[in-house]
């Protein structure tokens, strides 16, 4: 379907050593692997159901950076969705 110039390009180690090979190291390495090993250092640290209220809101956090950051919209859809992260992390925040 591509042509074996533009396939190679994009192939590894070819796109290592094309103009964005430091882009896809970076994203490797950086945005997602020392963040992934901040991340699991950071959750030993706190309670197991604080863990997973943290890990269950990282869509939401996403969404709120795009937002803010990005300028990007939320459909009606997002809107509720969230809304039902936040209600479910709330009922597992409280006192059977």
């Amino acid at each position: 379907l591509v042509d074996a110039g533009t396939r190679d390009a994009f192939a590894l180690p070819g796109a290592l050593r094309g103009d964005s090979g430091g882009g896809l190291l970076w994203t490797g390495l950086v945005t997602t692997a020392l963040v992934r090993v901040g991340e699991t250092k950071g959750l030993t640290r706190v309670p197991q159901s604080a863990a997973s209220v943290i890990v269950a809101t990282e869509p939401l956090w996403a969404s709120a950076f795009g937002l803010l950051l990005l300028g990007e919209g939320l459909d009606p859809q997002c809107v509720v969705g969230g809304a039902l992260v936040v209600a479910a992390c709330v009922v597992s925040g409280l006192e059977p």
